[in-house]
Formats: structure tokens, C-alpha cells, sequence
């Protein structure tokens, strides 16, 4: 984003675990009534959102490590 002028000061990630749905089974080759984990991130400049994705990754594949700086 700072190649277009756009200074990202936060990101907002929710992460949580539901059932997938028909849909994403058959996407990521999952077997029937399993979990995936869901991150809905969004990127802010000055307070405004500039920037979203909806990440769906298959439930038990996958740790999900944050690392956050501290000034």
C-alpha cells in the first residue's frame, strides 16, 4: 500500500472455528462435517478500512502464530 500513497497504521484479524460448508468441502477436499478456521482481516489508514480478505483455511492443518511488536 505505501507504493500508492497509502499508509496501513493497523490490522484487525478475526479468527474463528466453524463447521465449512458445502461449498468449502468440496473447494479444499475436506471430508463431510469438518471445522476450518476463518481470519477476516482488514487493513486501516488513518482510521479508514483500505483493504479486507476473508481467509478460510481447513481446521486442524494449520497453527495460526501472530507476532506483535511492541514500541
Amino acid at each position: 500500500m505505501d507504493a500508492i500513497g497509502v499508509r496501513v497504521d493497523e490490522v484487525v484479524e478475526r479468527v474463528s472455528l466453524r463447521s465449512a460448508t458445502a461449498e468449502e468441502v468440496e473447494a479444499l477436499n475436506l471430508p463431510a462435517r469438518t471445522f476450518v478456521h476463518t481470519i477476516e482481516r482488514t487493513y486501516t489508514a488513518s482510521g479508514a478500512p483500505v483493504e479486507t480478505a476473508d481467509i478460510v483455511l481447513p481446521g486442524g492443518r494449520y497453527d495460526l502464530v501472530y507476532r506483535l511488536s511492541v514500541d
